[in-house]
């Protein structure tokens, strides 16, 4: 982490490094923000519309394929990744 940060913060300054170095949103605050505005929307049965946009966005970037079937269903994939486990071991 050291060594990437040096990379990336070249040439900054101490002081600005300090400045920057305001209290940032974890990633529970973005989660539940995501929650409170999902929850927030209007989506009585029937009239989904503005949930399933929502939830079109969010996902825009995280999946390998995004699609709507023809019941309204947003339906997200992701390929495996190469170098990584599809199932945890027992070991």
């Amino acid at each position: 982490m050291e060594r990437r940060e040096r990379g990336i913060l070249a040439g900054v300054s101490k002081k600005q490094k300090k400045a920057d170095a305001a209290p940032a949103a974890t990633v529970t605050d973005l989660r539940l923000d995501v929650l409170t505005h999902l929850s927030n929307l209007p989506g009585v049965p029937g009239q989904e519309d503005a949930v399933r946009d929502f939830v079109l966005a969010e996902l825009q970037g995280l999946a390998d394929e995004v699609r709507v079937d023809a019941m309204g269903n947003v339906i997200a994939r992701r390929a495996a990744r190469p170098g990584r486990a599809r199932w945890p071991s027992a070991s």
